[in-house]
Parts: C-alpha cells; sequence; structure tokens
C-alpha cells in the first residue's frame, strides 16, 4: 500500500492545476493533493502498524515541518495562503520521515522510476506551454522588512512566493525554519559520512552526496523543499546508513 501510494504521488505531481477538482474547507484538492493525502495516511500507518521510528534526518525533517506550521500559525498577513502552503510544505516531510525507513530495494527503484517519468512529462508541460521552470524574482525591501520585524518566525509560508528558497527562506520561515533546514542538512550528511565506513555502501554516498548537492545548488534558482518530489527523492535516496528500529529495539 505504502509504495503504490508513493508511485502514485510521483505521477500525479506534473498533473497540478490552478482549478481544484473540489475543496475541502479551504484545501484545494488537485490530482497531486489528494494522491499526497493518500500518501501522507499510508506512510503514517504503515509506521504506527510497525511502530517504526524515524531515523535522525526523519526527526529533523518532523522538526522542520513543525517549523513551517508555526510560521504559518504567526503570519500576520494572508493566514489561509499560509496555512494552504504550509500544509504543502509539510506533507514533504512526514512522507520522508515516515516512508525512509520502510522502503524496500524494489520500492525505491519503483519510486525513482516514477519520478523519472513524472520530471520528463513536466519539463514537456512547461516547453510546451511556454512557462518557466526557475523562480528568478530577487529578494526585495520589503520581504528583508518582514524578517527583521519577525526574526524567528518569518512572514509566514505564503509570502514571497516568486523567489527562490534560499534568497527568500529567512524571510518565509524565520530562523526558526532556517534552523532546522540546516539540522535536516546536517543529519543526512552524518548519515552519508556513516554510510561510507561501511561495507558495500559506496553506491548509496555517491547519491545521497549528489542528492544533497543538487538540492543546495537548485535553492539558487528554484523552491525545491515546496515539493513532494524532492523529498521523495530524499527518501530513495540516500538510504539510511541504519536500518528502521522500533521502540523495543535497534536493527
Amino acid at each position: 500500500m505504502l509504495t503504490g501510494a508513493l508511485v502514485l504521488l510521483a505521477i500525479s505531481l506534473p498533473f497540478g492545476s490552478r482549478e481544484p477538482f473540489f475543496r475541502a474547507g479551504g484545501l484545494p484538492l488537485d490530482a497531486p493533493a489528494i494522491a499526497i493525502l493518500l500518501a501522507v495516511g499510508a506512510s503514517l500507518w504503515e509506521s504506527i502498524k510497525k511502530n517504526i521510528r524515524p531515523d535522525a534526518p526523519g526527526w529533523s525533517a518532523l522538526a522542520l515541518a513543525g517549523a513551517w506550521l508555526v510560521s504559518s500559525l504567526s503570519a500576520h498577513v494572508e493566514h489561509i495562503q499560509s496555512s494552504l502552503c504550509a500544509w504543502e510544505l509539510m506533507a514533504g516531510p512526514i512522507i520522508f520521515a515516515c516512508a525512509r525507513p520502510l522502503l524496500s530495494p524494489k520500492s525505491r527503484t519503483a519510486i525513482l522510476a516514477a519520478l523519472g517519468l513524472s520530471l520528463i512529462v513536466f519539463i514537456a508541460m512547461k516547453l510546451v506551454s511556454g512557462g518557466s521552470l526557475l523562480l528568478v524574482t530577487p529578494p526585495s525591501t520589503a520581504s528583508w522588512q518582514a524578517f527583521s520585524s519577525h526574526p524567528l518566525t518569518g512572514a509566514g509560508p505564503g509570502a514571497f512566493a516568486e523567489t527562490p528558497l534560499w534568497t527568500a527562506l529567512l524571510q518565509k520561515g524565520g530562523l526558526l525554519v532556517a534552523g532546522a533546514g540546516t539540522a535536516l542538512l546536517w543529519a543526512l550528511s552524518r548519515d552519508i559520512l556513516r554510510l561510507s565506513r561501511t561495507k558495500g555502501g559506496k553506491p548509496a554516498v555517491m547519491w545521497g552526496v549528489l542528492v544533497l548537492i543538487i538540492l543546495v545548488l537548485s535553492g539558487f534558482f528554484l523552491d525545491p523543499l515546496a515539493s513532494p518530489a524532492v523529498w521523495l527523492a530524499l527518501a530513495v535516496l540516500p538510504v539510511p546508513s541504519r536500518r528502521a528500529y522500533n521502540a523495543v529495539r535497534r536493527a
């Protein structure tokens, strides 16, 4: 069930639209939104049923999700937009934290194949429609004023939507989100370092380093953490340096 939900999410990602199928309260539900709900539900269900705790990167991702939630609740303008953006930004870390320790090699291969197909379809649709693949708006004076007014939580995740990640992270989420994001990168790097010391860990190390480099570099032109595709890729590559463990015994 978990693998199927994640593959469905990966395939649905290019088909998001401005006009949702319907709304559940204030939440617009298009194809990716419905798939995200299913994926979050399946990830939480499998994690609880098997009594699996997240690894260190997983806990860091959950901290990042919590930081986005606090930022959205503290937003001083556009509360509805901030709450919707917070949901989108929280779903990926939740899936990452719950699913990452549970995925088998076959599951990882299936998800990677679905992500590759999704990327091809997404680029083709963007080229046909003439849309831009990049966020290029530089940070404005107003955005820095928003950060200086609320340095801990920023202006909320719904603010400055057209700016890339690294040029608006402090303005959107403040020091709280920046600190949680730094902790996530540190935890992933530590996992990769631990893998490099194990026998047969070289392929995972190579992919892990590549994913981290892409994540960091793309933040200057895109908002990668806003896409569930990036969190799916992080859940698949790199693999955890330790097997999943439960409350009773660590593997």
